[in-house]
């Protein structure tokens, strides 16, 4: 039985790119960093470009094809799919929020591999919520900024060429806010500015050739036209974010396709289908891979009442059963499953990774439930 298709959109070098990616995606798991070959086929693909504007170079993709894109990508390594979908999701704020100056700079570079962008916003101290910042922004006299300070478990951390950075503009007192608070704002600020240090010294369990580790800021000195979006506004970017049906859970479900690929061919191959209590247990988890996969669909369709909080859901739900899949075809694999070098424990430590990336999953519940007290 082949696997679900979860892209129907002919794109250039797609075939390409996937084989690449799966080519090398054990040896940089093992190494903890990626591959280089894999990153330059990221760079020479279409993936780059999909959500920038078509007159900048981009496809002008709607989130739904996206989704299925990151969906396919980590199906067949799915810590490149983090660093496609980081790089996509600035892109993205570029295009909401960015100025006529800013999408013409950067949106090119960005759509044509040239430049790969990540997402600095998380901190040891801030929490999953971000709140709290310790990264302050400071403006000078001219109208420029000096960002000073340190950001955590940043995807792409010394690998891309412009980071989306959240700092503190404007102190405030507790504003009630869930995730993010008032008086925050965004720069993107290219990796050669003087005063940003990546530290790709932090050594994950999963996702583990994903690039994450430290920024560090110190005097970081920024034109006043590095501010992305609303001086102070920032809050307003990252509630955005749930409304755009980006998510996380298509990295879920591709982590959920692969071990179903792996599981069902090694099934077949020990000629397991005579049983009738493995086809049953198959069926029912083929059937848990295609109730996220509809989720993560509708969260990409946009088509709810409330859009963000299908985005939410489909986070929740969708890491869960990556990480219930992937322990069920572990179990089904018997004593092969249990040796080390066996994908369905790297397919393991990534499915467990995507709950734990931000919002997290518990977080994403307390962003759906937190209004039903009002």
């Amino acid at each position: 039985m082949p696997t679900a298709e979860l892209g129907n959109t002919p794109a250039t070098g797609r075939e390409a790119l996937l084989a690449v990616l799966a080519e090398h995606a054990a040896t940089a798991d093992r190494q903890g960093r990626p591959a280089p070959e894999a990153l330059a086929a990221v760079r020479a693909s279409d993936v780059t470009g999909l959500v920038a504007p078509t007159h900048l170079g981009g496809a002008g993709a709607e989130q739904l094809a996206v989704n299925r894109r990151i969906a396919e990508i980590a199906r067949h390594d799915p810590s490149m799919a983090i660093i496609v979908f980081q790089h996509l999701a600035v892109s993205s704020r570029i295009v909401e929020w960015g100025t006529a100056e800013q999408q013409g700079e950067l949106l090119p570079r960005l759509a044509s591999g040239e430049w790969l962008a990540a997402s600095a916003w998380s901190e040891s101290g801030a929490g999953a919520a971000k709140r709290n910042l310790a990264t302050i922004a400071e403006e000078r006299p001219d109208g420029s900024w000096s960002i000073s300070g340190g950001k955590a478990f940043t995807t792409g951390a010394g690998l891309a060429d412009v980071y989306l950075v959240l700092a503190q503009t404007t102190q405030v007192e507790d504003d009630g806010e869930v995730y993010g608070s008032t008086g925050q704002s965004f720069f993107l600020i290219p990796a050669d500015t003087p005063g940003i240090t990546p530290d790709t010294s932090l050594d994950l369990v999963g996702m583990r050739a994903s690039a994450t580790g430290f920024i560090e800021l110190e005097n970081c000195v920024v034109p006043a036209e590095a501010m992305l979006g609303p001086r102070d506004g920032a809050n307003r970017v990252i509630a955005g974010v749930r409304q755009s049906g980006a998510t996380l859970g298509a990295v879920a479900v591709g982590i959920a396709e692969a071990a179903w690929d792996h599981a069902f061919e090694a099934s077949r191959k020990r000629g397991l289908f005579d049983h009738q209590g493995l086809r049953f247990r198959l069926a029912e988890v083929r059937t848990r891979i295609e109730a996220a996969r509809a989720l993560v669909e509708r969260a990409g369709r946009c088509d709810a009442a409330d859009p963000g909080a299908v985005t939410l859901y489909s986070k929740i739900f969708a890491g869960e059963v990556a990480e219930e899949v992937v322990q069920t075809l572990a179990r089904l694999l018997g004593s092969a499953g249990y040796v080390i070098s066996n994908p369905i424990n790297r397919m393991a430590r990534d499915a467990r990774a995507v709950a734990l990336m931000g919002p997290t999953n518990d977080l994403a519940r307390e962003l759906v439930s937190t209004p039903w007290t009002r």
